[in-house]
């Protein structure tokens, strides 16, 4: 009975911590986006309509972020249809995932085994909090893990877990960098993966060539089905060798077609018409775009148990095949869709949102 109360007493408290995080890190960038464009307020009309409609789940939101909805929102028919970030993050995405679980088995060194079916990066080898694991978790030594590295001339290395926004990636090139930078990374004790760099499509690579373009595709499991909420393309700027927003990227809706939309935006707000470097959007069109979304539906029910909404980083090979990089089984970046694409559950919203707050 005292171990399972400490376990109890224990998960309310990683809940209430995480929730602490969340709803300052959506506070932050409320002010944040702010400060940096004029918010187009809402009229007196959709500010009735939205507390109508939340009221019905006992929630006053804070309208702040529907006015900031409404400055980017290109339809704002269903403007009570978004989602606030506040929200999203604290309630929401609490009650589809399952955050202890998912902070256990979302790991990049696990992928190999739980994706083993599906194409990745090739894993050169694996940093486990100072052991050293070949690409088939076997134990290797410095030297061997060295040598591994070389072969591929050049490699990513990321962390494995708790990583956000692509904090923490690195780079290392047999030709640029010195054997002694290498060491020192495979000597340290936290958890990383490193990888292959990626030779990507060409379509991709033209928009932005020294950062790997990814495709983020998010999806619900609900009613005994995988369903597609949003998807958009994220891109680097501006030489940068990672494309998340909170990086500096920039990102585009992506049409059910695989046609780029017109716009893309930054993490702050702000428009662009076309890519600082290579122009136009809406003349692109993403190669094998329905293999990318029948790749995340396949792998979805995979993860169910953990988290019904979970957001899927793809990229395209040079072959244009899609290739898995990622995947959030909670806290994925909402703003990436709901900014370009609108509110992330669309026309589904009063649905789920009874399902999670009229239980």
């Amino acid at each position: 009975m005292k171990e399972l109360i400490k376990k109890l007493v224990f998960a309310i408290l990683f809940r209430m911590t995480i929730v602490r995080h969340r709803l300052n890190y959506a506070k932050k960038d409320l002010n944040d986006k702010s400060a940096n464009i004029a918010f187009k307020k809402c009229s007196n009309e959709q500010y009735h309509r939205i507390k109508q409609f939340w009221g019905r789940y006992n929630i006053s939101p804070n309208l702040k972020w529907f006015d900031f909805f409404n400055t980017i929102s290109l339809d704002a028919h269903k403007i009570e249809y978004y989602i606030p970030h506040d929200i999203f993050y604290s309630k929401i995405d609490i009650a589809l995932s399952d955050s202890n679980a998912a902070r256990y088995i979302d790991d990049k060194n696990l992928y190999d085994l739980v994706f083993y079916d599906i194409d990745q990066p090739k894993t050169i080898c694996r940093i486990e909090d100072g052991v050293l694991l070949n690409e088939n978790y076997k134990f290797i030594t410095v030297d061997e893990a060295v040598k591994f590295c070389q072969e591929s001339e050049t490699v990513i290395i990321k962390p494995s877990v708790n990583s956000e926004g692509g904090s923490g990636i690195r780079f290392w090139s047999k030709k640029e960098d010195g054997e002694d930078v290498l060491m020192s990374i495979l000597r340290e004790k936290g958890h990383y993966i490193i990888s292959s760099v990626v030779s990507q499509s060409k379509t991709l690579k033209q928009i932005h060539e020294a950062s790997l373009n990814t495709i983020r595709i998010i999806t619900l499991v609900h009613n005994n089905a995988v369903h597609i909420l949003s998807h958009t393309l994220r891109m680097g700027v501006n030489g940068a060798k990672v494309d998340n927003a909170a990086s500096g990227g920039i990102f585009c809706g992506i049409e059910s077609s695989g046609k780029l939309k017109d716009v893309a935006y930054d993490s702050l707000g702000n428009v662009y018409n076309e890519h600082p470097q290579s122009g136009r959007f809406d003349n692109i069109t993403i190669p094998n775009f329905e293999k990318c979304k029948d790749l995340v539906k396949g792998c979805a029910p995979r993860l169910s148990r953990i988290s019904r909404l979970c957001s899927w980083d793809i990229c395209l090979n040079e072959n244009d095949q899609p290739m898995l990089i990622e995947v959030n089984m909670s806290f994925g970046d909402v703003q990436l869709h709901q900014i370009p694409n609108g509110p992330i559950f669309g026309e589904m919203t009063p649905e789920i949102l009874d399902t999670i707050f009229k239980k």
